[in-house]
């Protein structure tokens, strides 16, 4: 079964995604890239298969064998992207669209922004729970529902067990302003832990609730202050009345 490649809805280090050739409109493939350095289907389907019930995290539909069920769709990859792909694919389905383009509409109520982070903090605690780290929170890996605007978090290949250490996610210069300074860095090898998680919400918490630009905001290189400063700074003013807003605003759900 052959497919439109040319669709890519997404692609990390270590995977491409598309919609799937059968039901393009509602379901979605995973395609993982071979010989990655740290790139493992199993330890996501591991991950997977402990958040399956978890209402707010991404769910896979089944392992797809591409070179039995896809074959044309998988030849064309290899040759097309010029990598080498692992026979196994993941399906999931695909009825929602990247947060961060939702949230900056113009008609998006502030309740609806905070309703799907809510969504986004239960997952996050509920993984924690599980003993689970997502290690990669930020505006590309949460989704949104069209219909009923609830949130859902994707891609667990940097997911990892508490205490657990096995790869440093490749952050770029965005997502370098929404790690914790102590994980941003090429040298950086700090073990990952829940702080890593949380902080990531905070920031993404004022990315969605600012009235400005977030990339100018946290876009540090120029900055004649430290990057510390500048984040604590924004911490005092902003994060302490976003939070109590939060607060309320739920508290009267």
């Amino acid at each position: 079964m052959g497919g439109n490649i040319k669709r890519k809805l997404g692609n990390g280090s270590f995977a491409e995604v598309l919609p799937s050739p059968s039901n393009p409109d509602n379901e979605c493939l995973k395609l993982f890239y071979k010989d990655s350095e740290g790139s493992s289907i199993f330890r996501e389907l591991d991950v997977l298969q402990s958040v399956r019930n978890c209402q707010n995290c991404c769910q896979l539909l089944r392992v797809v064998d591409m070179e039995k069920e896809m074959f044309g769709l998988y030849t064309e990859m290899q040759k097309k992207r010029r990598k080498n792909f692992e026979q196994f694919a993941l399906l999931f389905k695909r009825d929602y669209k990247c947060y961060d383009r939702f949230c900056l509409r113009k008609y998006t109520k502030k309740q609806q922004v905070l309703s799907v982070i809510y969504d986004v903090i239960e997952a996050v605690s509920e993984l924690h729970e599980q003993g689970i780290l997502h290690n990669d929170l930020k505006t590309d890996n949460i989704l949104v529902n069209k219909e009923d605007k609830e949130g859902i978090i994707i891609d667990f290949g940097y997911s990892c067990p508490k205490g657990m250490f096995e790869i440093k996610p490749q952050w770029n210069i965005m997502d370098q302003a929404i790690v914790p300074p102590e994980y941003s860095g090429i040298v950086s090898r700090m073990v990952p832990n829940e702080k890593l998680d949380i902080w990531c919400l905070g920031n993404l918490l004022y990315f969605y609730l600012s009235p400005g630009s977030f990339v100018n905001s946290f876009y540090f290189e120029n900055h004649p202050l430290p990057r510390t400063k500048v984040l604590h700074s924004l911490r005092v003013n902003i994060f302490v009345r976003l939070a109590d807003d939060f607060v309320v605003s739920f508290a009267t759900k």
